[in-house]
């Protein structure tokens, strides 16, 4: 961190980390502000004990397991100079995020062998695995990368963000640069369109999220175009599910919380059967198939047959 190490050289020693999480976002009328509302990016950090003096020194947070999660640095209530955040499992560097008055200048972003895999501005001679057509924008703006979003507990947070939920568009490509998902979060929960195309650009998934659940039609679609179900949500709560074979005819049907479902693998053959006997949230009886047809175990882990809804 350039600051603490000017510290060190000048013989002055440096003030010790504060939790993240007494920090707080305080606008020009001194009211807390979330990331993401209304002139959030005017706001500035203060320490929850001194609501008048913008926050100038180093923060810090750990993950659940005590591991080092982030090391930062705030000078007149913004994020100024180098933040390092860690992975929770290994304590390698995560990402190295450089920051002037609140701005992203620099980043490079590490998996957890140590291999650098994206960097801004690139380095010559450096292609990134996933590179961006402009500047990495700051948490709460629209249209970041979904990888740069987490769940912690209950909620969706940047992960640069230690304090407040996340407020925003984030969107993921597939490796030709084509989007493969595109939605919309406020306060930390899923909230508005919500939308994934396959690979082929052809739609994949849609819905509508109203504070974290599904909120009226949901669809999904195969990769060859044909719909696969198509869910409706009413007061939070599914009302129905109907699921269509591959010719486009209906092949389940659940309401009043009765009813069988059947999927299908991309060749046309059965894939999953699931009875519901009063609870549509929860199917009463799982029949797996192969993709030849074979009744199987049930996987160790079965795969999801759509976004979680929630």
């Amino acid at each position: 961190m350039t600051a603490l190490l000017f510290a060190f050289a000048c013989g002055t020693p440096p003030a010790p980390a504060i939790p993240a999480a007494k920090l707080q976002l305080l606008n020009d009328q001194g009211q807390p502000v979330d990331v993401g509302d209304a002139g959030w990016e005017t706001a500035l950090y203060y320490h929850e004990t001194d609501p008048t003096t913008p926050y100038t020194g180093p923060i810090e947070a750990s993950y659940t397991n005590g591991n080092k999660r982030l090391l930062a640095y705030v000078k007149k209530g913004r994020l100024d100079g180098e933040s390092i955040v860690w992975f929770a499992e290994n304590e390698r560097e995560q990402w190295m995020i450089d920051y002037r008055s609140g701005r992203i200048e620099a980043f490079k972003e590490y998996d957890q062998n140590g291999t650098l895999v994206v960097e801004y501005p690139e380095s010559p001679g450096v292609t990134n695995i996933a590179s961006t057509n402009g500047p990495p924008q700051p948490p709460g703006t629209n249209d970041i990368r979904l990888s740069l979003l987490e769940l912690r507990g209950a909620l969706i947070y940047h992960v640069d963000e230690m304090i407040f939920p996340f407020t925003g568009t984030a969107v993921e490509l597939w490796t030709d640069g084509t989007l493969k998902k595109r939605e919309t979060f406020e306060e930390g929960e899923h909230h508005g369109s919500l939308k994934w195309w396959h690979a082929n650009g052809k739609p994949w998934y849609s819905a509508t999220y109203q504070r974290g659940l599904p909120d009226g039609r949901v669809e999904a679609w195969r990769e060859d175009g044909t719909r696969e179900y198509v869910y409706t949500w009413q007061d939070s709560f599914p009302a129905s599910k109907i699921t269509y074979a591959p010719d486009g005819t209906e092949s389940g049907r659940v309401e009043n919380d009765m009813g069988t479902l059947i999927y299908y693998h991309p060749n046309g053959n059965k894939k999953l059967e699931e009875t519901y006997e009063g609870n549509i949230l929860s199917p009463s009886k799982q029949v797996w198939f192969d993709e030849n047809g074979l009744q199987i175990d049930p996987p160790p882990t079965p795969p999801p047959l759509a976004p979680p809804e929630g």
